[in-house]
């Protein structure tokens, strides 16, 4: 490594080790003096009417009578029809709300939610809710959700015979175990007219016994439950069901920045709703995996015990929620806090600055890679306007894979579905379809062959060196962390991009007799940076029961799941990746630019001011002349 070249190396490293210790310590001092307790608010002391052995009944009932209700089943107009006339013996006027939603290739216009409100004394509502449809693989499905629906009924029943503060409505929503379609459209399309201040979700009660209550948090894209719901749910659980299950500080943060809800309470929440799922945990969690979303997912796997449990736990909830003098309404920020270990809570401000805070070492490189060409601008915004064009370019290629999946489905080729991909064990998931892929990576094949023979846009800045590309895709690399920071996706940010931001400081130029061990090195620092995504990749399916991830995930972006703005971030990521890969071993280079394109640019160098053609920073910007 010539002198300057590890002089600038030094400085560099001086520069990122200063600022991790400066960012991660200022952090450390933000997570204990930002940390607050979670609100004290008294449950309310009403005495609790909900009856295990009446709920469970409902569900058997309902259950039994339509075993199987998929979208297209002739028993699901059946099943809802019969829980319409389970709302009117108790004394209701429910409704329903059609909607349409694409289900394996097929589109289902008569989906049907179910829904009834017993009347407060104010203009405000709260939302008890659960889901009765089923996938065409399940039978009854006893636990997810002929569980819900016993459980919604009866809570209905207790609350027919009251006159509540708020009036409380009782969903049963379809389109669930495909989309979430049915709670996205109540959602956006609400069919009354009061304020919802809380949901509350009822989505499946474990097989056995119970051993406690989930509080589910995750909304779908964006969103959380905030503190003061969730801090009454994982009270009341503790009160009714002996202990509460909420996720560590951790696995709150990959939640977050993973974003898929499994649960209707995750697309409420997209849409600024403050709602929670209450699920049962079991005492054999094995054996609740290998009975979900199967046959054997049979009513007589639950028992009036742990429904008992389970219901009180949310009726307790609701009258908390009923009898509050003043429901906490969201801030902008209400969602964006992040839950402790010990029970406190960091507000959303200082969630967002000890975000920005783990990239400091990255930032302050960048600023100090700037500030060193602040008297050669121009010839470094070349540069960096000429990685860019190469980094999009390549970005541009991989979205047009995306884009050929897209095309398929709509065509048909590939069975279209709502939002999501199909349920959990859905067969679909498990077999990729080979043809579809191959034709994404001949889609992004060719549009990369066509983009480098027709136009100059992978070409590499001309004149630039190592140093020079190094200190361009560090910048583009801060720009994309600052992007999904200010468009909200921190956690994301951190999640995915940490890594990157910080492996990629310590690469050395490749030159010189070491050259090869240099580049070995670089090639492993940039390869480890993509390992939360890969880790993602191998450890999504297993959690979620959603096949291979890698294949789920393209599915999802090819739904719509994961929207535009995430795709083309992660392109954009995956060929900043790429052109850091080849700058850091040196393995390949873009082709050399005919000589009108070199001459151009020639041009364009020579009209620096004095001095505006001399090294900069060790020697990294030349005229194209080579001169």
């Amino acid at each position: 490594m010539p002198g300057r070249s590890r002089g600038l190396y030094r400085e560099r490293l001086f520069t990122a080790l200063a600022a991790t210790a400066v960012g991660l310590g200022l952090a450390g001092v933000l997570l204990k003096a930002a940390a607050i307790p979670p609100p004290e608010i008294p449950l309310s002391a009403a005495p609790l009417g909900f009856d295990g052995r009446r709920a469970l009944e409902y569900a058997r009932e309902f259950a039994l009578s339509f075993p199987a209700r998929a979208a297209g089943d002739p028993g699901k107009a059946a099943a809802a029809q019969w829980l319409v006339d389970r709302f009117v013996a108790m004394g209701y006027d429910p409704q329903i709300q059609l909607f349409g939603a694409w289900i394996g290739g097929v589109y289902y216009p008569d989906l049907t939610t179910v829904w009834a409100e017993r009347r407060g004394r104010s203009a405000e509502a709260v939302v008890v809710f659960a889901h009765y449809d089923l996938p065409p693989f399940v039978k009854e499905g006893g636990a997810d959700d002929a569980s819900g629906v016993g459980a919604v009924l009866e809570l209905a029943s207790l609350y027919a015979a009251e006159t509540p503060r708020r009036s409380v409505v009782f969903v049963l929503f379809d389109g669930s175990e495909y989309g979430l379609a049915g709670s996205e459209t109540f959602a956006s399309r609400q069919p009354f007219l009061d304020p919802i201040l809380a949901a509350v979700g009822l989505d499946f009660l474990n097989p056995g016994r119970l051993t406690g209550v989930s509080v589910e948090c995750p909304g779908t894209t964006r969103g959380y439950t905030p503190v003061w719901l969730r801090t009454l749910a994982r009270a009341s659980a503790r009160a009714e069901a002996g202990r509460a299950y909420t996720p560590n500080t951790v696995q709150e943060w990959v939640e977050r920045s993973v974003a898929v809800a499994p649960t209707d309470a995750g697309m409420l929440l997209a849409r600024g709703l403050p709602a929670v799922n209450l699920a049962g945990v079991p005492e054999d969690p094995a054996r609740e995996r290998a009975v979900y979303h199967t046959p054997d997912d049979l009513v007589s796997n639950l028992t009036a015990e742990s429904m008992g449990k389970w219901g009180r736990t949310a009726e307790r909830l609701v009258r908390t929620i009923d009898e509050l003098d003043v429901v906490p309404r969201g801030r902008a920020d209400a969602m964006v806090y992040l839950g402790l270990d010990d029970g406190r809570y960091l507000p959303g401000w200082a969630v967002r600055a000890s975000q920005l805070l783990v990239f400091a070492p990255l930032l302050a490189v960048v600023g100090r890679g700037w500030y060193r060409r602040r008297r050669h601008l121009a010839p470094a915004f070349t540069v960096l306007l000429g990685e860019a064009r190469r980094v999009a370019a390549t970005a541009g290629c991989l979205a047009m894979g995306l884009l050929a999946l897209k095309v398929q489905a709509l065509v048909g080729l590939l069975p279209r579905y709502h939002l999501y991909p199909a349920a959990p064990k859905d067969p679909f998931l498990y077999h990729p379809a080979a043809g579809a892929a191959v034709a994404a990576v001949a889609a992004a094949t060719a549009a990369l062959l066509a983009v480098r023979r027709c136009t100059h846009w992978l070409d590499r800045p001309l004149g630039a060196d190592w140093t020079e590309r190094y200190h361009a895709l560090t910048t583009l690399l801060a720009g994309l962390v600052l992007l999904a920071w200010l468009g909200g996706a921190g956690y994301a940010a951190v999640t995915f991009l940490a890594p990157p931001a910080y492996l990629w400081l310590f690469p050395a130029e490749p030159s010189g007799r070491a050259a090869p061990l240099r580049g070995a090195a670089g090639a492993v620092l940039v390869l480890a940076g993509t390992a939360p995504f890969a880790a993602l990749c191998l450890a999504f399916g297993r959690i979620y029961l959603v096949g291979p991830g890698w294949w789920y995930i393209l599915l999802a972006a090819t739904y719509g799941l994961f929207g535009p703005g995430p795709s083309l971030a992660f392109f954009f990521a995956a060929a900043l990746h790429w052109e850091a890969l080849g700058a850091s071993t040196g393995l390949w280079s873009a082709r050399t630019p005919d000589d009108g394109r070199a001459e151009e640019t020639t041009r364009l160098w020579r009209r620096q001011p004095p001095g505006g053609s001399r090294p900069v920073s060790g020697g990294g910007i030349r005229p194209a002349s080579g001169k």
